[in-house]
């Protein structure tokens, strides 16, 4: 069963920061630093509840003008949210 959230989103206080080869990730709630690269970086970008993994796939093969392949981001949306970094919008109350 997959933990990937249907529209993921960044958790509140969730920061990201732009380093020379990806992100670093400052999740306030347990004090932990995630480093990211590049690609994850892109994945943690497109987290703003308006995507899901497939269309996430898609975005990814147009920035790097590549053909998408089917299931990239899944691992990646996997470990953010095992990290509690990201969360479905749809839990989100308005």
């Amino acid at each position: 069963m997959s933990t990937v959230p249907g529209r993921p989103v960044r958790c509140a206080g969730i920061e990201v920061h732009d380093v020379e080869d990806g992100a670093v990730i400052y999740h306030p709630g347990t004090d932990d630093v995630h480093f990211l690269n590049d690609t994850a970086r892109c994945v943690m970008l497109l987290c703003d509840g308006q995507h899901d993994a497939a269309e996430m796939d898609e975005a990814l093969a147009r920035l790097c003008n590549a053909r998408a392949v089917p299931g990239l981001t899944a691992p990646i949306l996997e470990q953010f949210a095992a990290a509690g970094l990201i969360e479905d919008a749809s839990a989100r109350t308005p």
